[in-house]
């Protein structure tokens, strides 16, 4: 995962956050299991359905939204949790998120702007 941070005024950070394309292709695959245990699919217990006829029946770009949604939420996780630990910084609001790069099969990027604890200077 590779993370870049921005400063904006306010007390505001903007992440930027990418996913390599493994980490991102393990998030599909596990939005197409998700949506495959409820798919009730003739021929197939419930449930048991090959992947290829589940993207099929729910749709490649459906997949792909449930996939970002896992990804930014584990992907949001990490970031925060390297922010702390490397950089002491703490959020203090939830985010605001938004999708720059979709796609399966290459890499998925998304920024999240997020309110921070301010640096106070304390004087001698």
């Amino acid at each position: 995962m590779k993370l870049s941070i921005n400063k904006l005024p306010k007390c505001l950070i903007e992440l930027e956050i990418e996913l390599s394309v493994e980490k991102f292709n393990d998030f599909f695959e596990k939005a197409v299991l998700n949506f495959g245990d409820d798919l009730e699919v003739k021929g197939f217990r419930k449930g048991k359905a090959p992947k290829n006829i589940i993207e099929d029946r729910v749709g490649s770009e459906t997949i792909l939204t449930e996939a970002a949604k896992l990804a930014m939420e584990d992907g949001y996780r990490e970031a925060i949790r390297r922010l702390a630990e490397e950089n002491k910084i703490e959020t203090i609001s939830r985010p605001e998120v938004a999708i720059r790069k979709i796609a399966k099969g290459s890499p998925f990027v998304f920024s999240a702007k997020v309110s921070v604890l301010p640096e106070i200077e304390l004087p001698d």
